[in-house]
């Protein structure tokens, strides 16, 4: 109990310039990007392509099954390579059971998105790869939530640094553990959203 509340987060702050804004969907991963992002327990690669994707550049592939896979730091894979995400696993266990069909999956996972943000990319820029399926990957609480804001706007995602008080609620997120957790249940006790989301209403 005392390690649940006391003992501080990992610092959470990736590469400067890995994460750039987008007047659509709020922020969107730098195209061409090299680098490495390090915690405690591991250290990865954070390469993108030129369609600024945690992905490799698909080769033209006509008759391809094309998926699209949409989703949040599971889809992005932090914690391991991208050859070890369960999109690259998905991808070679397809191809390699699949004798008549190639299947290539467009690994659209980015940090902190939600079903609403990922709604709007698909719009704006997921149809462009002319996808034969779209896979959505989610959390409970990724549900119509748009964090973004508070993520961009705060520059939380590239260096750490809260810049004004409103946004208090990322220090107590980042340095206490259980604070994510209280929060959710202050939620469902006071029945009511503890920060109110301007997107909402738009779904």
């Amino acid at each position: 109990i005392v390690c649940r509340f006391v003992i501080k987060q990992p610092y959470y702050a990736f590469p400067e310039g890995y994460f750039i804004s987008n007047q659509f969907y709020g922020y969107e991963l730098a195209e061409n990007f090299k680098g490495k992002y390090s915690q405690p327990e591991f250290t990865i690669s954070l390469d993108t392509n030129s369609d600024g994707l945690r992905d490799i550049e698909h080769p033209r592939c006509d008759g391809c099954f094309k998926i699209l896979a949409l989703g949040d730091s599971f889809a992005f894979g932090v914690g391991v390579e991208l050859n070890d995400t369960y999109l690259s696993l998905l991808e070679r266990m397809l191809n390699d059971n699949t004798k008549n069909k190639r299947y290539s999956i467009i690994k659209a996972g980015i940090i902190g998105y939600s079903t609403y943000n990922e709604k709007v990319y698909l719009e704006k820029k997921g149809l462009s790869f002319k996808p034969n399926m779209v896979m959505v990957q989610f959390w409970w609480d990724d549900l119509g939530v748009d964090r973004l804001t508070y993520l961009a706007d705060t520059g939380f995602l590239t260096t750490g640094k809260i810049r004004s008080f409103a946004h208090f609620r990322i220090f107590l997120n980042r340095y206490f553990r259980s604070y994510a957790f209280l929060r959710r249940i202050l939620t469902a006790c006071s029945n009511r959203a503890l920060f109110a989301n301007k997107i909402w209403t738009d779904l």
